[in-house]
């Protein structure tokens, strides 16, 4: 029987899309899931201001009356107006390992590009830099992290067969919480004194709401130069800002200011949720909540989540007053071991951070690009 696509606009449709992975999944070690209700709130229209300027359909694929895959098509104006590059975005893809089921899926996302006179198709990926982006393509025996997702070893080999090449490349490291850090504390201790730096210290969230806004100007100044980074609208940040920062405890954003308190650089780092998240199985209530309390206070692992300095203190050592806050922090809570987030592998500006504390390389994730005659 061949497969059938049906677009989601119902909110029973809704929920089928956002839990599909789950019982792909439901066998997998690996897969960590996502909180079911914040991705409900990110495709709807009414919660996420990024649909002022992006084009969005979902799609169910169903084989023998089973649903068999799940594809999001997507095209955002402002990247194709500040990097001219005609491209429909395809994200939120999975299906079981049967090339038709594939094959029809992203052949509805070329025919939605061609329909909008659009040449490229490239995916997985978000509305934005600030969503998951990429698939795994090294690392396939790897537990996800609460930032990244998984996928099973066969997704790259069907976009190939479909003519589908590697774009971007992305790569994800781990290093163990060194057992001391004299040397980082020395450094850290003569750049803030020559800069007039200190760090930020956060009690609670009412101290760093000054800050949020220059943080995420800080972002565009640290990513800005990447070849995927797509500058986010006012009404983007502040959607990202209630959905992110908000939620982390203050404790876990680590910054540096200089003598006027303006910001120069940030951490944040967060313990490991992902087998908290296991448990919850992608939801809060009734247990969810308990399961992920727990991990913020005790904890063996951790996730640095985002890292950036203004350009002008990139070869000032500013790094070295964050790290000393991180490792102050994961000794407080007992992480023995830190997972970066997926890094550009061109990006030797954040790769050569993490130099020093001998890294393991161990996941590797792609989008993958098709040109549309």
């Amino acid at each position: 029987m061949s497969v059938i696509l049906l677009e989601v606009t119902t909110q029973k449709q809704q929920k089928e899309f956002v839990q599909f992975p789950l019982e792909l999944y439901k066998d997998s070690p690996y897969f960590v899931p996502p909180l079911l209700s914040e991705e409900l709130k990110n495709f709807d229209r009414n919660e996420n201001p990024v649909f002022h300027h992006a084009f969005l359909k979902q799609f169910l694929a169903y084989k023998n009356n089973k649903l068999v895959g799940r594809i999001a098509v997507l095209f955002n104006e402002n990247e194709t107006q500040l990097q001219g590059i005609p491209k429909m975005r395809f994200g939120w893809l999975d299906f079981i390992d049967d090339e038709e089921v594939s094959k029809a899926l992203i052949g509805k996302a070329e025919a939605l590009a061609k329909e909008h006179k659009l040449t490229l198709v490239e995916g997985p990926m978000g509305f934005s830099n600030m969503d998951k982006t990429g698939m795994l393509s090294f690392g396939f025996d790897e537990m996800a992290t609460m930032i990244s997702s998984y996928n099973f070893s066969y997704y790259p080999k069907h976009l190939e067969k479909l003519g589908y090449t590697q774009e971007k490349q992305w790569i994800e490291f781990y290093y163990n919480s060194p057992k001391e850090i004299s040397k980082i504390e020395r450094l850290a201790n003569l750049v803030e004194t020559k800069y007039e730096l200190k760090a930020k210290i956060f009690q609670n969230k009412k101290e760093i709401e000054p800050f949020i806004n220059e943080l995420f100007t800080l972002i565009g100044g640290s990513y800005g130069q990447l070849s995927t980074f797509v500058p986010l609208s006012d009404k983007q940040a502040k959607y990202y800002k209630k959905k992110y920062i908000k939620v982390i405890p203050p404790e876990f954003i680590k910054c540096v200011v200089d003598k006027e308190e303006h910001l120069v650089g940030f951490a944040i780092i967060i313990p490991s949720y992902v087998h908290a998240l296991r448990k919850a199985k992608g939801k809060l209530f009734p247990f969810g909540w308990y399961h992920l309390l727990k991990a913020q206070k005790k904890n063996d692992r951790g996730e640095l989540i985002l890292i950036g300095v203004l350009p002008e203190y990139r070869i000032k050592g500013v790094t070295s007053i964050l790290f000393r806050e991180i490792y102050y922090l994961i000794e407080k809570i007992g992480i023995k071991v830190i997972e970066t987030n997926p890094l550009l592998h061109d990006n030797r500006d954040s790769i050569a951070l993490w130099e020093q504390f001998n890294p393991t390389l161990h996941r590797k994730r792609c989008t993958f690009s098709k040109k549309l005659s």
